[in-house]
C-alpha cells in the first residue's frame, strides 16, 4: 500500500536503475533503499535472508514495509528481529504503530508504554496510550453514520475528494492504459493525477490533460465560486523538475484561474520552496484564509498545518503554524475547513485507533486552537483515515480510508448522518449583572466521553444537537469565571424538538482549577480524590472531592498563601504551593496532578540526572529533579525508598558497579542534607547489571542508546511504622 505521508510529501524519482550484479544482495538492497525504491529493496533483502538470517536485515525489511505502509509485514519482520536482540527505542515505537494499525491494541499498549518510559518527551506514545486505554469513547457515535465504498474506486489509490460543480475531483493512481510505463519507483505504482466524478455517473474523467503531468498531482481546493483552483504537485514548473539540496523533488502548491472553456496559466504560490514541501490546500469560503500542510523548518513534527490570510491586494500573508494543540511530533495533513468554523484534518501523532485518524479543531477569533477532537468510529479505523469533506449542513460527505474490506490501496467512502436530533439552544450570562458572555467554552459530555465542543458567539448564544433518549453533562468555562456545570436529559424528548437554556456564571478574580489524572496514561481518575485547599494566611481549610472529570475548582482570597494537596490511598500524595499576594489582575491557577499508584519494588526513573564522566558528585543541573524527589518524600512521610544508580556497559564491570554505588550514595546524601531521615533511604548501585536494551558486551550502539542505560531510579520498598503513643 502507498504511504500517503511519503508519496505526497517527497519525491520525483527520475533515474534509471544501475546494474549491481557484482555487489552483495544486502548492498544492492541498501542501494535501492537509499534511492527510496522500497519495493525493490524489500525484494532484495528477502532474497538475502534466504542465504543468511541477519538482525540488521530484519530491521531494514521492517523499515521498507513502514515506507510501503504494509503494517502486517512491518510487524512480521520486527518480531523476527526481536528473537535475536532487543529493539532500539524508535523501532519499539514503530512496532507499536504497526500493531495499532493491525488492530492488536493490547500488544500496542505494551510497546507504547515501554517507549514512553524511554522517551517521555515524545507525546505521540502518550497520546496513543490515552486512546487505547479508553477505546469505548471512539465508538459512542458509531451508529449515527452510514458509510459506503464508492463504485469508482480501483485497486490503485483513490483519495482526497473535494467538491467541484456537480461532483468531486479526487486524486488517483489508476492506470490510464494497459501500456502505461510511467511508474513511481517507490512502489512501482502509477504517478498520481486529478480526476472528476459527477454524482450519479458510472464514469470517471481525467480532470485536465493540461494540469495532469508525468509527475504527482495531489489534493486541491477551489475558491471564489470555483474560479480559482489550488492544487498540489511535485516541484515541476514549465516542464522542468527542480530538486532540493538533498536531491529530492519536493511538493509545491500551484494556482490556476478558470478561463472560458479551459484553465489558464499556472502560477506558483509565494511560500513554495525547493528544500521543503507545501501541499494539501483548503480555503475558507467565509474569510478567504488558506490552510495547508508543510514540513518547513520550525514545525513541531514531520508535517504541520499552517494558515495564510488573503490580503486586500490579492497576495498572501506569511504562513503561520497552527500551534501545538493541532500539530504533534507526528504528521498532520489533509485539512478541510468547513464554513469558516471547524477545521477537519488527519493526524498520526495525536492518538486514535491507528494510522492517520480524522480530527476536528475549533478556533477562537485569533486562530488559537480551543479544542481538538478525534471523530471516532466509523470515520476512523485501525487503518489510515483522512481527507474528510462535508456538505453545508454536515449531513453527508466523503472521506478516504485504506481500512480492510476496501477495493484497493486507498478508497473513497461516502458518509451519511442517519439519526435525527434534539436541538439545544441557549445563552450564557453573568450571574449578577445578567450581561451576556461571548467566547465562553462549552464542552458536551455523554457520561465521561467528550461529545462536542462549542464557543458562544458575540451575543453569548450557543446551539448544538444531541441524540434523543440520553443524558448529557455540560461544562462551561470562561476566564475570570468559575466553571459552571449542568446536565440535560433528552429522555421522552422527540427528535426535532428544541430545548432552551439560560446559563448563569459567577465571576471571581482569583480561581484555582486542579485536575487529577493517572500518570501512566493521563486519563482522568474516575474514583474520587480527596483534595485539601489550605489558606496558610487565614488558616481556613476547604476539604472536597474531585468530580467525575477528576477536577476541582474554588474561588480564592486576595493576598493569601495557599497549599493544595491531592490524596488517595495507595497513591503518592501530591502538593502545589501558590500565592495571590501582590496580584492586581484576575488570575486562574491551573494545576494537573499526575497521580501515580504506589507499587512496592517497582523502579521509577528520575529524569535528567547526569554526572560528569567518571564522577559521582551531584551537578547543579540535577538539583531540580532531586528537589522533586525531596518534595515527594515530604508529601509522603511514611514511605521508605531505595535510590539506585545504573551505568552503561562501557568500561570494566567491577569499576561500573563501584561508580554506580557512589552515585547512588551521593543522591542519598543530598536528600539527607535537605532534612530527609536517613532511615528512609537506601543507596544501591547496580553498575551495568540491569541494562534496558541490547547495548552490552561488544555491541556497537549510538550515544542515545547508551544514555538509556545510564539512569537513576527510586522505588518504594516499604513504610516507616507509626510510633505508638
Amino acid at each position: 500500500m502507498i504511504d500517503k505521508k511519503y508519496i505526497l510529501f517527497l519525491l520525483l524519482q527520475a533515474f534509471a536503475l544501475m546494474v549491481l550484479a557484482q555487489k552483495s544482495l544486502v548492498s544492492k538492497g541498501d542501494y535501492h533503499f537509499s534511492r527510496l525504491e522500497y519495493k525493490d529493496a524489500a525484494m532484495v533483502y528477502e532474497e538475502a535472508l534466504l542465504e543468511k538470517e541477519d538482525f540488521i536485515v530484519y530491521l531494514k525489511l521492517a523499515h521498507c514495509y513502514i515506507k510501503l505502509n504494509q503494517p502486517a509485514k512491518t510487524e512480521l519482520w520486527y518480531k523476527k528481529a526481536l528473537k535475536s536482540k532487543p529493539l532500539k527505542s524508535e523501532d519499539k515505537f514503530n512496532l507499536a504503530i504497526a500493531l495499532t494499525k493491525n488492530g492488536k491494541y493490547d500488544e500496542a499498549v505494551y510497546w507504547f508504554d515501554i517507549y514512553h518510559q524511554e522517551r517521555p518527551d515524545d507525546s505521540r506514545a502518550l497520546n496513543y496510550l490515552k486512546s487505547l486505554n479508553n477505546l469505548n469513547s471512539f465508538y459512542v457515535n458509531a451508529r449515527q453514520f452510514k458509510i459506503n465504498n464508492l463504485t469508482i474506486n480501483t485497486p490503485q489509490a483513490d483519495f482526497s475528494p473535494t467538491y467541484y460543480e456537480n461532483g468531486i475531483i479526487f486524486v488517483s493512481g489508476r492506470k490510464q492504459s494497459i501500456w502505461q510505463e510511467n511508474l513511481h519507483l517507490w512502489d512501482q505504482t502509477p504517478f498520481l493525477d486529478l480526476y472528476y466524478w459527477e454524482f450519479g455517473s458510472q464514469e470517471v474523467d481525467n480532470f485536465s490533460k493540461i494540469l495532469n503531468t508525468n509527475v504527482h498531482e495531489g489534493p486541491g481546493t477551489f475558491y471564489q465560486n470555483e474560479e480559482y483552483l489550488l492544487f498540489t504537485r511535485n516541484n515541476y514548473f514549465k516542464g522542468k523538475a527542480k530538486e532540493g539540496k538533498d536531491g529530492i523533488v519536493k511538493l509545491n502548491i500551484y494556482q490556476v484561474q478558470r478561463q472560458p472553456g479551459k484553465w489558464g496559466k499556472i502560477k506558483k504560490m509565494p511560500f513554495n520552496h525547493d528544500d521543503y514541501s507545501v501541499g494539501h490546500p483548503t480555503v475558507d469560503p467565509v474569510t478567504g484564509t488558506l490552510y495547508f500542510v508543510s514540513d518547513m523548518p520550525g514545525g513541531f513534527g514531520g508535517t504541520d498545518l499552517y494558515y495564510a490570510n488573503r490580503l486586500e491586494n490579492g497576495n498572501w500573508s506569511q504562513p503561520v503554524n497552527l500551534g501545538p494543540k493541532v500539530n504533534s511530533e507526528g504528521n498532520e495533513m489533509f485539512p478541510f475547513i468547513h464554513q469558516g468554523k471547524v477545521l477537519y484534518f488527519a493526524s498520526d501523532g495525536l492518538g486514535g485507533l491507528g494510522g492517520l485518524d480524522i480530527f476536528e479543531a475549533h478556533f477562537d477569533t485569533k486562530q488559537q486552537a480551543l479544542w481538538v477532537k478525534n471523530l471516532g468510529s466509523p470515520l476512523n479505523s485501525s487503518g489510515d483515515d483522512f481527507g474528510l469533506i462535508l456538505n453545508e449542513d454536515k449531513s453527508s460527505g466523503y472521506f478516504t480510508s485504506d481500512r480492510s474490506g476496501g477495493k484497493g490501496h486507498d478508497d473513497i467512502y461516502a458518509v451519511q448522518l442517519l439519526k435525527k436530533h434534539v436541538k439545544i439552544v441557549g445563552i450564557v450570562i453573568d450571574k449578577y449583572s445578567r450581561e451576556r458572555l461571548p467566547d465562553t467554552r462549552l464542552k458536551v459530555m455523554e457520561g465521561n466521553i467528550e461529545n462536542n465542543y462549542l464557543l458562544t458567539n458575540r451575543e453569548g448564544y450557543f446551539e448544538f444537537t444531541v441524540e434523543p433518549e440520553k443524558l448529557y453533562r455540560l461544562v462551561f468555562k470562561k476566564l475570570e469565571y468559575l466553571t459552571t456545570k449542568d446536565s440535560i436529559s433528552t429522555v421522552d424528548v422527540k427528535p426535532g424538538q428544541v430545548i432552551k437554556l439560560e446559563v448563569p456564571m459567577e465571576k471571581s478574580d482569583f480561581i484555582v482549577n486542579a485536575k487529577t489524572i493517572k500518570k501512566n496514561n493521563h486519563l482522568p481518575i474516575n474514583e474520587s480524590i480527596r483534595v485539601t485547599l489550605l489558606n496558610k494566611t487565614s488558616g481556613h481549610t476547604d476539604l472536597l472531592s474531585s468530580d467525575p472529570d477528576g477536577e476541582i475548582e474554588l474561588s480564592l482570597k486576595p493576598n493569601s498563601e495557599y497549599l493544595l494537596k491531592a490524596e488517595k490511598e495507595n497513591y503518592f500524595t501530591m502538593t502545589e504551593r501558590f500565592s495571590t499576594r501582590g496580584l492586581d489582575k484576575p488570575k486562574t491557577f491551573e494545576f494537573e496532578f499526575p497521580m501515580q499508584e504506589i507499587v512496592l519494588d517497582k523502579p521509577i526513573k528520575i529524569e535528567n540526572i547526569y554526572y560528569d564522566y567518571d564522577k559521582w558528585f551531584i551537578r547543579q543541573d540535577a538539583l531540580p529533579e532531586l528537589d522533586k524527589i525531596f518534595q515527594l518524600l515530604l508529601d509522603n512521610p511514611a514511605l521508605k525508598i531505595q535510590l539506585s544508580s545504573h551505568t552503561d556497559a562501557r568500561g570494566r564491570s567491577d569499576y561500573n558497579l563501584e561508580l554506580s554505588q557512589k552515585r547512588a550514595e551521593s543522591v542519598v546524601n543530598y536528600l539527607v542534607s535537605r532534612g530527609i531521615g536517613a532511615d528512609r533511604l537506601i543507596a544501591k548501585g547496580y553498575g551495568e547489571s540491569a541494562l534496558l536494551n541490547y547495548c552490552g558486551g561488544f555491541v556497537e550502539c549510538d550515544e542515545a542508546d547508551h544514555q538509556i542505560n545510564r539512569r537513576t531510579e527510586f522505588m518504594v520498598i516499604g513504610k516507616i511504622p507509626r510510633k505508638k503513643s
